[in-house]
């Protein structure tokens, strides 16, 4: 799962650089910042030393209930992932017209 995380963020990362290139005003610091602190709240409920721990504390459980379902998705949202993400993709892989 953090390998999936990783890649995905490395994606949007490469994305936004490169509409950042092609139409500087449409992307922002904030959103890459938002989009990215999502993915690491994903993987702190997913796949870190305190995902460990949630089959002996209830607490550590309804914690990552509420980063999986409060705070990663706005997060991840508000970075906008969906134009970077196809923007990292090489134009060669992508739908004509999806762009």
């Amino acid at each position: 799962m953090a390998l999936v995380l990783l890649v995905t963020g490395l994606v949007y990362v490469r994305g936004w650089v490169v509409l950042g290139r092609t139409v500087p005003a449409v992307r922002s610091f904030q959103q890459l910042a938002a989009c990215v602190l999502g993915l690491f709240v994903l993987w702190v409920a997913l796949s870190s030393p305190l995902a460990a721990l949630h089959h002996q504390m209830l607490s550590v459980h309804m914690v990552e209930h509420v980063l999986l379902m409060a705070v990663a998705p706005p997060l991840i949202l508000s970075g906008a992932p969906l134009e970077p993400l196809l923007h990292a993709i090489p134009s060669g892989a992508v739908a004509p017209g999806t762009r």
